[in-house]
């Protein structure tokens, strides 16, 4: 991200840029201009008009929503979305705990694996929010690059193997 003053000059841009930000997802999190899930970068009140230019660049698909906030609304924004998170994440933590303990009571296999799966969709959305990378694994840049894929594959997987075990498929159906 750059951003260059106008300087009274109308749309014409005067170099230097008054600020740059170079992060990514390639970088630890640590070098992130703002400390925060998703990628905010602080523009300060001037007088003049600015323009912020924004180089973006994926080896896959990209998202890239922007806008501008004021700190106040921001502030009530992020106190809404953490706790829905949190509320997310307490259902999660609450269905992966219970359904460990129906394991350890009945070591039924199936438990195992509903836990597996609940676990790995808890990952996802982690992953997909930034809440992972931010603290679970704010250095390992080649786990955050992967782990869409790692844990949407592996979530898969585990819910294919619970469909197949709660529909008794080898009796039922051994053909599928």
């Amino acid at each position: 991200v750059w951003i260059f003053s106008t300087q009274g000059q109308g749309d014409e841009v005067v170099l230097p840029p008054i600020r740059s930000f170079s992060t990514g997802d390639r970088l630890p999190f640590s070098q992130r201009p703002i400390p925060y899930e998703k990628f905010l970068f602080p523009l300060q009140a001037v007088s003049d008009d600015m323009v912020v230019i924004l180089r973006v660049k994926s080896k896959g698909p990209v998202k890239v929503p922007i806008r501008i906030w004021e700190k106040a609304d921001f502030i009530v924004y992020k106190g809404t979305h953490h706790l829905f998170m949190a509320l997310f994440y307490g259902y999660m933590i609450a269905m992966t705990l219970s359904n460990l303990f129906f394991y350890a009571t009945t070591r039924n296999k199936t438990f195992a694996v509903y836990t597996a799966y609940v676990a790995g969709l808890a990952f996802i959305v982690a992953t997909l929010q930034g809440i992972g990378f931010r603290f679970l694994w704010p250095n390992n840049i080649w786990l955050q690059e992967k782990a869409v894929v790692l844990f949407a594959s592996v979530t898969l997987a585990l819910i294919i193997i619970f469909s197949i075990q709660v529909l008794d498929l080898k009796n039922t159906s051994p053909r599928v």
